[in-house]
């Protein structure tokens, strides 16, 4: 294993020079198996007030958000 140290403009660079040398077919294959592994991407968890599972539309005013039912 090689460990290199750049800077994130320099890592970002050499990212997508490799990655625009590949075949088009190559670059959708790449795609694919990046999006299997999203799942085990770390995220952070978001606690929201969503009852059974449906999303919620916050509207806001003045950058308070708006109370009641609408």
């Amino acid at each position: 294993m090689e460990i290199n140290y750049r800077n994130k403009d320099e890592s970002n660079r050499l990212q997508r020079e490799a990655f625009l040398r590949l075949s088009l077919a190559e670059r959708f294959y790449a795609f694919l198996a990046l999006s299997e592994r999203m799942p085990q991407f770390p995220v952070k968890e978001r606690h929201t007030k969503c009852v059974n599972n449906n999303f919620q539309i916050v509207i806001e005013t003045n950058g308070k958000p708006v109370e009641g039912i609408h």
